[in-house]
């Protein structure tokens, strides 16, 4: 921490990119030094760089669970909304890994529930549900995400719950379920 904070003392610019689009936010972000992080974004650093993948630190954060990270970009208003290549939001990447508590904070901080995919329109309760996550799918339940969509393949989450053979899953589901709809785009 003394040594970032000298060489921004000195003019090092902490916006600087490696070959992979990273930054040091990205870097401390992905290392959960929240410290760091507070630095450089009170340096002027970007709270929302796009590496090559399309993914901002907000996904690096959540993915791993790095709560300490993810409450420092919340608050310097990282963009809940922001999207990979593919359409995945860091909500969908918590709800794949089962990061409940850094879905939660992306819940609270306004993360949509029900955002699709751009190339399968798959939400985050289907993330879950295709991975067997049984208590994310119960807080996405619980925090109003919809059940009645329907993503590329026409399968809804208890449909994949079901398809990876996590029947209980399914139900639990299938309890909550209206009709199959596309979801929006």
């Amino acid at each position: 921490l003394e040594s970032a904070r000298a060489l921004l003392a000195r003019g090092a610019r902490p916006d600087t990119t490696n070959l992979a689009g990273h930054t040091p936010v990205a870097h401390a972000a992905d290392e959960n030094h929240a410290e760091l992080l507070s630095l450089l974004i009170e340096a002027g650093a970007a709270v929302d760089p796009i590496d090559a993948n399309g993914q901002t630190p907000l996904f690096l954060t959540t993915w791993q669970g790095h709560s300490e990270a993810l409450k420092v970009l919340l608050d310097a208003g990282a963009d809940t909304t922001a999207v990979d290549r593919v359409g995945n939001t860091a909500l969908h990447m918590a709800a794949r890994e089962g990061q409940l508590e850094a879905a939660a904070m992306l819940v609270a901080a306004g993360a949509d529930l029900d955002a699709a995919t751009s190339t399968e329109r798959q939400t985050p309760l289907m993330r879950a549900a295709m991975e067997g996550k049984q208590l994310m799918v119960a807080f996405l339940l619980e925090s109003g995400a919809r059940t009645d969509l329907v993503d590329a393949y026409d399968l809804s989450a208890a449909d994949w719950a079901r398809r990876e053979d996590y029947p209980a899953l399914a139900d639990q589901i299938q309890s909550s379920a209206g009709e199959p709809s596309s979801p929006a785009s």
